[in-house]
């Protein structure tokens, strides 16, 4: 039941962003440009842009699915 109750609310939640990006593409174009920018900076094929580094935006996002997704348990939490 946990994981039925959990896949509505993810539901709800992805509905919202995928809204929220449509609704302000000036922020959506920010993130993902901030998190390409960060992956070229993180490769070594360009520095930080004007000395301000967006590699920030890469380790966010691998620790968002390190933190679902790192470990047995972390599935088994993100699933229930």
């Amino acid at each position: 039941m946990g994981f039925l109750k959990n896949m509505a609310g993810s539901g709800g939640r992805f509905a919202g962003d995928v809204a929220g990006a449509i609704l302000h593409p000036g922020q959506t174009l920010e993130g993902v440009t901030g998190l390409l920018q960060g992956m070229a900076e993180r490769s070594g094929v360009t520095p930080p842009a004007n000395g301000v580094p967006h590699a920030p935006y890469v380790d966010a996002l691998v620790n968002l699915y390190k933190h679902r997704y790192g470990s047995w348990d972390n599935l088994k939490s993100t699933l229930s």
